[in-house]
C-alpha cells in the first residue's frame, strides 16, 4: 500500500456496498409498504359495496374484510 491509497480503495468499495444494500432493503420496504396499502384499499373497496347492499351488519363486514368496525363505520354513513 503506497501512501494508504488501497485502504481508501477498500473504504470506497465497502461505502459503495452499504449504498446498495441500504438501496436493496429501501425496494423491498417500500415494495410491502405497497402491497400492504393495496390490501387495505381493497378490503375497503369490498366493504363499501357489502355496505352498498345492506345485507350485513358493521361487524360481519369488519370481521370478513379484516378492517376494524370503526374502519368500516366510517363508510357507513
Amino acid at each position: 500500500m503506497i501512501n494508504g491509497v488501497g485502504n481508501a480503495s477498500g473504504r470506497a468499495e465497502g461505502i459503495k456496498e452499504g449504498i446498495e444494500i441500504g438501496e436493496e432493503r429501501g425496494i423491498a420496504k417500500g415494495r410491502e409498504e405497497g402491497i400492504q396499502q393495496g390490501k387495505e384499499e381493497s378490503a375497503i373497496k369490498t366493504a363499501i359495496t357489502l355496505l352498498q347492499f345492506g345485507d350485513y351488519s358493521v361487524e360481519k363486514i369488519a370481521e370478513c374484510t379484516n378492517l376494524s368496525v370503526e374502519t368500516v363505520k366510517k363508510f357507513a354513513k
